[in-house]
């Protein structure tokens, strides 16, 4: 009030358009794990977390607030992964793909763009290479069939690996060459302090856990961070991501591969690479262990 007067301030109403993407390790397999996420995300901002190790006991269930978890029920003791939707997106949810108890996938809408989101968690170098390649190859699938679609992709998880980093660190890479994907907390040293994401027994700060987004989408803040403890022994992986509007000229350009080259026979012709791409296709397209699911 100002000389009697009452005086009116207009607050600029300011619109986020941003979607807020979390990848965390962390088991919310009780009503009790379920109440202190809640209550750690009532204090932050959010819309996706993809969660790794979960070992969560529904499959499909609506939180307080309405906010949805979509899980994959896992009989063993290291493994399940889970997508929790922040309530102002359930209704745009349209499909679910359960593939095994380490990949689990959604297609959204954001904005009026498709969206698929990958929740993974592979197995460590303890496991045999034959299920890393198998979870691998699951995800190659669900990534092929969304860029031949036309839908942005995000793969959010705990990859129990060094990016570069030995034979599974170099098949990340490829993974990321072949689809044309970024790495949201990738650069610096895995051991900066909004980088590293997991600390082992001996002390080293290791990055092992990473958001992996497509080229049509456009990401404005991707670190390691300590918001969603859970009482994990991994940090959270943040980014949060802006739309880039689809250039029709480009559109009709010849996919870059920034230089990536599959490797060759004796005879120069790079036949295994082929081969595998078929046999993922196939397998994709006829496999009975993925399970489609209508909201």
């Amino acid at each position: 009030m100002v000389d009697g007067t009452r005086v009116f301030f207009q607050i600029p109403h300011i619109v986020d358009d941003s979607v807020h993407v979390f990848a965390k390790n962390a088991r919310i397999n009780s009503d009790i794990r379920k109440l202190c996420m809640l209550g750690e995300l009532a204090f932050m901002e959010w819309d996706i977390i993809c969660f790794s190790e979960t070992r969560c006991l529904t499959e499909d269930s609506i939180l307080h607030g309405n906010h949805r978890l979509i899980a994959n029920l896992s009989t063993k003791s290291a493994s399940g992964v889970a997508i929790l939707i922040h309530q102002k997106h359930v209704s745009n949810v349209l499909r679910q793909y359960r593939v095994s108890d380490r990949v689990l996938s959604i297609n959204i809408r954001f904005g009026g763009k498709l969206v698929r989101i990958v929740a993974v968690y592979l197995p460590h170098a303890g496991y045999a290479w034959a299920e890393f390649v198998e979870v691998m190859d699951d995800i190659i699938a669900l990534v092929t069939e969304a860029q031949d679609q036309g839908k942005a992709v995000i793969i959010a998880g705990d990859f129990n690996i060094s990016l570069g980093i030995g034979d599974r660190g170099e098949a990340l890479q490829e993974l990321c060459n072949l689809f044309d994907l970024k790495i949201a907390n990738d650069g610096g040293h895995a051991d900066d302090i909004d980088k590293w994401t997991f600390k082992s027994s001996m002390g080293e700060l290791r990055r092992i856990d990473f958001i992996l987004y497509s080229k049509a989408l456009t990401c404005h803040d991707g670190r390691a961070c300590d918001e969603l403890d859970l009482g994990s022994d991994h940090r959270s992986v943040r980014s949060s991501f802006w739309y880039t509007r689809p250039n029709k000229r480009l559109k009709r350009r010849k996919k870059s591969m920034r230089g990536w080259r599959p490797k060759l026979n004796s005879e120069n012709i790079p036949d295994e690479y082929h081969a595998k791409l078929d046999s993922i296709k196939r397998r994709f397209k006829g496999s009975s262990s993925i399970t489609i699911t209508l909201p």
